[in-house]
């Protein structure tokens, strides 16, 4: 009897954990075969011990270790209640628009990943049964939450960018006219998605109605289907005008939507035009219907501004004028060229290189090169036999004079310039040296025909490389 009563006492403090449930009393009854009332203030220690429960050390062992599994299981769905209870979006004003973009904080992400986990750590217990709608009802929230949260924010990102074009470019209307009226659907339905969600604000009520998912997932095809007309759109306006292949989408994007404004496309003309920073506008904000006109380019490298003769209107589409202005900067560029090489002659050579813009002065100081050392081998071809080596020496001399200039009082771009100049001299005098110091007098001997060289072509006012 004392050893029975040795074996019951530690039972009986374990039916004492906090975990026990009126299921797990059931339970014991049925183990025992005989009914109790738990609750019944009359039932004491002795109707315990009278269960005789040193017969079943083992089933009651199995229900109290059952009941404290089940009470943690408990507890974990206890805390997913409350804690999703206060979790809710992030909203984010819409440009100057009444709607609120939806955003979950990365720390409430962090949390849905752990708890899914946790949820499908409870669907694998074999005490799952116990609870089984309640955990099967949060796997299945957490799982619309975490879907409609990734769908949500790609459609999203989508449908802003795509709002630019269908709703404020005129040009995309007229365009894509079919895109322009099922955008228009898609952005009534994603506003009152978004208005539903600001209202509600709890992400477990935002995400768990019915159908938002499929409804989501269709307003997804739709954008898709939008995408896809867009980018037939912009491949269309990267044939009509090429340089727009080197712009990125996000890019060429802003630069159609703003075609109709030529002061904002002038921000991406850096990434169209090597070394072109922008160009000079008559009017930085043109009145309403009315476009401004190219004065100028101005260089994004150093302080170069090339005016124009007369100005550049930029109208029609955004493709057209941007090829008008490369048909401007090459014209421009000409006849700054033509005027250049009239004038070299006018002056000093350190004088004149000041007047003209940095490559211009480059391909001159080349085309000059070329007809100096060719009148040389002419000299040499009538008899000079020292009419190379006699320029060689006027070379030395021309940048001897250009580093005399470098030590006066210059601002860093004029500099560069001089720099620069410097640079391809020293290169045209040491290939002058080789060419004395090979003997060579004709002028189509292999060490000058394998130079690139430039010539000044009257007949088409412009430089040709041979």
């Amino acid at each position: 009897m004392v050893k029975n009563f040795l074996v019951s006492v530690p039972l009986v403090a374990d039916l004492r954990s906090p975990a026990m449930r009126d299921r797990h009393w059931q339970q014991l009854m049925e183990a025992t075969k005989v009914t109790f009332d738990i609750h019944d203030p009359t039932f004491k220690l002795d109707d315990l011990l009278a269960l005789e429960l040193h017969k079943f050390e083992e089933k009651v062992g199995e229900i109290v270790d059952r009941a404290q599994k089940e009470e943690k299981m408990e507890n974990g769905l206890n805390k997913l209640e409350d804690s999703w209870a206060k979790v809710t979006f992030q909203f984010q004003k819409h440009k100057d628009t009444e709607v609120y973009t939806v955003k979950m904080a990365e720390e409430d992400f962090e949390m849905l990943e752990d708890n899914q986990v946790l949820v499908q750590g409870m669907m694998a217990n074999r005490y799952m049964n116990t609870f089984r709608d309640q955990v099967l009802g949060w796997n299945k929230k957490l799982m619309a939450v975490a879907d409609v949260v990734a769908i949500l924010t790609e459609i999203q990102r989508t449908w802003a960018y795509l709002e630019s074009l269908f709703v404020a470019s005129e040009e995309v209307k007229k365009e894509l006219p079919e895109a322009t009226v099922r955008f228009a659907r898609i952005d009534a339905d994603v506003k009152s998605v978004l208005a539903d969600f600001k209202q509600v604000q709890n992400c477990v009520a935002c995400c768990n109605k019915d159908g938002l998912l499929k409804f989501l997932e269709k307003q997804q095809t739709e954008l898709e289907v939008c995408e896809k007309a867009l980018a037939d759109y912009m491949e269309s306006k990267r044939r009509a005008f090429p340089r727009f292949y080197f712009v990125s989408t996000a890019d060429l994007l802003d630069i159609l939507s703003n075609g109709n404004n030529p002061v904002k496309v002038m921000q991406h003309m850096s990434k169209c035009f090597q070394a072109i920073d922008k160009l000079k506008l008559d009017a930085e904000n043109p009145p309403a219907g009315e476009r401004p006109k190219g004065l100028g380019m101005i260089s994004c490298v150093g302080e170069e501004y090339v005016a124009f003769k007369q100005p550049l209107p930029l109208e029609n589409k955004v493709e057209s004028y941007m090829n008008d202005i490369v048909g401007k900067m090459r014209g421009e560029l000409r006849e700054v060229l033509r005027d250049s090489v009239a004038d070299y002659t006018t002056k000093p050579r350190d004088k004149w290189l000041f007047d003209w813009p940095f490559q211009i002065i480059l391909v001159v100081n080349q085309i000059y090169w070329c007809q100096e050392v060719e009148q040389a081998f002419q000299q040499m071809g009538k008899g000079d036999k020292k009419a190379m080596a006699k320029y060689n020496e006027q070379q030395v001399k021309q940048l001897t004079r250009l580093i005399e200039v470098t030590r006066t009082n210059l601002s860093k771009p004029d500099r560069q310039k001089v720099m620069n100049m410097i640079t391809i001299d020293a290169h045209s005098r040491d290939i002058v040296a080789n060419i004395v110091s090979g003997g060579m007098d004709k002028q189509d001997c292999f060490l000058w025909m394998c130079q690139l060289r430039s010539y000044w072509d009257s007949s088409i006012n412009d430089c040709r490389i041979r």
